[in-house]
């Protein structure tokens, strides 16, 4: 594997942490959303339509009122029209049964309601028939008009507010199971909320880890290969990079070991052995204390040792000088000696 498709990977396993907390997060966000529409559609609408049915039957009690009033038309008009939306409350109600004890509720409310219908209408009929003779002349009216309050205070509104406190706990079931379902999803999201640091936390120590793997991996080689090549410098011809990988750092350890190998078989062949040899030579010629002087095939002067410099040097003194002949002598003679 390559130095590139090293580097590649590594940034593919970052974007793949990335990736990986972002489904995370977003697969909770999900949840939190299924949790607050489940809690909408179980409790919400069962809340709503209690609600309602309370209204619908607070009106028809008023509709109970204005009969006793006279006003036998608008009573039975919104008798009619609340009673219908009552029914239909009622029935979203028993439909949307999701928390325990709701169906014996349900079924308590259906009871209680078919009681106050037939009441009701009891009750309308007896109004009805008393407001029709009302051309019939009565020596006692005031008595008519109390047995008809008598029987809604002692028979409709008793079932009135019966009924209606079953709506009342019907509303006050499913407010405690909104509440109940609310606190357990906040509870949960501070979980999610937890978890997901932790993850978080997890992929960055990961990342982090892998960089210094990576940039070890990377780097090292190059470590190893720059004091190989300092103690190669140092005359230390054995020292050798090891080779751990098979990418660029890797080869190029490689082709250094084999150059290096290839200069020790340099210094153990001949020619190594020629060059030692001429080195030694010329050491040898240069600590002669007579002139020498080497010439190649055409005459040319290749080599030439510090005596003959000298002598070179104190003839053309003489050339210079010719009266102080001897002293040159004598100076060169003892340059000779010392050097």
């Amino acid at each position: 594997m390559n130095l590139r498709t090293k580097l590649i990977l590594s940034y593919l396993v970052f974007i793949a942490a990335l990736v990986m907390l972002g489904g995370w997060s977003a697969l909770r966000l999900r949840d939190m959303g299924g949790v607050s529409r489940g809690i909408l559609s179980d409790n919400y609408d069962s809340v709503v339509a209690a609600q309602e049915m309370k209204e619908s039957l607070e009106r028809q009690d008023s509709a109970a009122v204005f009969a006793l009033l006279g006003a036998r038309e608008r009573a039975v008009d919104q008798m009619r029209e609340h009673r219908a939306r009552f029914d239909a409350n009622f029935q979203k109600a028993a439909n949307n049964i999701t928390e325990p004890g709701e169906i014996e509720l349900i079924q308590m409310i259906r009871r209680d309601r078919d009681a106050y219908y037939q009441m009701f209408d009891a009750f309308l009929t007896s109004v009805n028939a008393a407001q029709g003779n009302a051309s019939v002349p009565n020596p006692n009216p005031q008595t008519k008009n109390s047995a008809q309050s008598n029987e809604y205070f002692a028979r409709l509104e008793p079932q009135f507010h019966k009924l209606r406190a079953d709506c009342q706990q019907l509303l006050q079931i499913n407010q405690r199971a909104m509440l109940a379902k609310s606190a357990a999803a906040a509870s949960v999201a501070q979980l999610w909320f937890y978890r997901t640091l932790l993850i978080a936390g997890v992929l960055v120590a990961a990342g982090i880890l892998l960089a210094f793997f990576v940039a070890n991996r990377i780097v090292e080689p190059l470590r190893q290969l720059t004091a190989t090549t300092v103690r190669i410098a140092g005359g230390d011809l054995n020292a050798k990079v090891e080779v751990t990988s098979h990418d660029e750092v890797g080869i190029l350890a490689a082709e250094y070991n084999r150059m290096a190998e290839r200069i020790r078989q340099l210094r153990r062949s001949d020619m190594g052995e020629l060059v030692v040899a001429q080195q030694t030579t010329e050491a040898a010629i240069d600590s002669l204390y007579d002139p020498v002087l080497v010439t190649d095939a055409d005459g040319r002067v290749t080599k030439l040792n510090p005596a003959k410099a000298l002598l070179r040097s104190c003839r053309w003194r003489l050339m210079g000088r010719s009266e102080h002949f001897g002293c040159a002598l004598r100076r060169c003679a003892t340059t000779r000696i010392a050097s």
